[in-house]
C-alpha cells in the first residue's frame, strides 16, 4: 500500500511567452498620436469652427468634428493596412534573405 503514484501533473493551458507576438515602438507610437488626434482634433476642431468658422452655429461645427474624428480613423486603418506585417509576409521576406546569402 504504497501512496506514491505515476500520475502526471495536469498540463498547463497557458500560452508560452515565445509564441506572443511582438509589437514595435513604432506601433505604439502611431497608436498614441491617433489617441491624442483622436482626443484633441474633433473637440478643437469643433470650438475653432464654431468660434471663427460659423459664428456660433453649433450645427455646422458637429459636422465638422465629425468629419475630423471619421478622418483620423480611416487614416489610422489605412496606415495600420499598409504596414501589417502578417505570418505570411514575414515568411517571404525571410526565405528572401536566406536566398541572398546562399
Amino acid at each position: 500500500m504504497s501512496s506514491s503514484s505515476s500520475k502526471t501533473p495536469p498540463k498547463s493551458t497557458a500560452v508560452a511567452p515565445s509564441s506572443q507576438p511582438q509589437v514595435s515602438g513604432s506601433v505604439w507610437t502611431k497608436l498614441l498620436l491617433t489617441t491624442v488626434a483622436m482626443v484633441f482634433g474633433p473637440v478643437g476642431s469643433y470650438f475653432l469652427s464654431r468660434d471663427y468658422l460659423f459664428s456660433g452655429d453649433t450645427f455646422y461645427s458637429a459636422l465638422v468634428a465629425i468629419a475630423v474624428a471619421n478622418a483620423i480613423l480611416i487614416s489610422f486603418v489605412v496606415v495600420a493596412a499598409l504596414e501589417d506585417t502578417g505570418p505570411a509576409e514575414v515568411e517571404k521576406k525571410s526565405k528572401a534573405s536566406t536566398k541572398k546569402d546562399k
